[in-house]
């Protein structure tokens, strides 16, 4: 993924691939209630959005990662 530093930019990017258990993760970081950690990240406040986004990425990137070492896996058992 190409890296964006743009705040604006990477809301837009959480909220089409954000995921229900982003929302967890993102209170388990920032060491708030769920739904604070949300209140924060929809009003834009730039840690949260930033965090939102690393989660997304990185979430993005292992899925990547686990889905070729399976793929790899599978072949070498054929």
């Amino acid at each position: 993924m190409t890296k964006v530093e743009n705040l604006s930019e990477m809301f837009q990017i959480c909220e089409k691939k954000k995921m229900s258990s982003d929302s967890l993760l993102l209170s388990d970081i920032l060491g708030v209630p769920q739904a604070t950690a949300w209140s924060r990240y929809k009003r834009g406040n730039a840690a949260a959005v930033k965090i939102m986004y690393k989660i997304v990425t990185e979430r993005e990137e292992l899925v990547e990662k686990i889905k070729k070492e399976v793929e790899s896996e599978n072949k070498s058992k054929e």
